[in-house]
């Protein structure tokens, strides 16, 4: 079983693998701990986190404390709100001072998302992150990045994973071809075991 965890503003987004149970919205230490009672038992667990979804993945690894579970960051790091690592939280309040519909659309396109996001929506999921940020031990040791990232930087992220690859594309990486053989060739071979 594949437990997917979306990134920012992707709610209701199904990045196009059928297969996968999709977690939107886990910006809260109650949602985590349902999670944890409703997967603790699932066998052969694969946790794939993208973008901001690593950190709360990573919080649910750390809550699950589980050894056997397979993992894969996406263009993300459990470490998001932190500035040598993530993104520099003073970012996160400037944004949070300067957000409107036309500055998220500028964002969304500019990392190559094109999903209709409400201000509304995007400004609770920086709030809840900024304002309850916990910083957790990464429990992910696999990577699949952007080479062109313009919210994480690929430097600081090869830094925190055993296994990284590398892929010639923008932050939103899904629909790529080399990400997509990439990742099949990953899963299929944890599958298969």
């Amino acid at each position: 079983m594949v437990l997917f965890f979306n990134g920012f503003c992707f709610n209701g987004i199904d990045v196009g693998y059928n297969d996968f149970v999709y977690v939107d919205g886990v910006s809260d230490e109650k949602r985590i701990k349902e999670l944890v009672d409703e997967y603790k038992d699932v066998k052969d667990l694969i946790v794939v986190c993208y973008s901001f979804g690593v950190y709360y993945g990573n919080i649910f690894l750390n809550e699950l404390n589980r050894d056997d579970v397979k993992t894969i960051a996406i263009c993300g790091t459990p470490h998001s709100m932190n500035k040598e690592d993530g993104i520099n939280p003073l970012l996160i309040k400037m944004m949070l001072k300067a957000m409107s519909i036309e500055t998220m659309a500028d964002f969304f396109i500019k990392v190559g998302y094109r999903k209709e996001i409400t201000l509304e929506r995007a400004t609770f999921e920086l709030e809840s992150m900024l304002y309850n940020y916990i910083e957790y031990e990464n429990k992910f040791d696999t990577l699949i990045y952007a080479k062109n990232d313009q919210i994480f930087k690929p430097e600081a992220l090869v830094q925190q994973y055993k296994t990284c690859y590398g892929i010639n594309a923008e932050h939103y990486i899904f629909g790529n071809k080399e990400f997509d053989e990439k990742f099949r060739e990953i899963l299929g071979d944890w599958q298969k075991i």
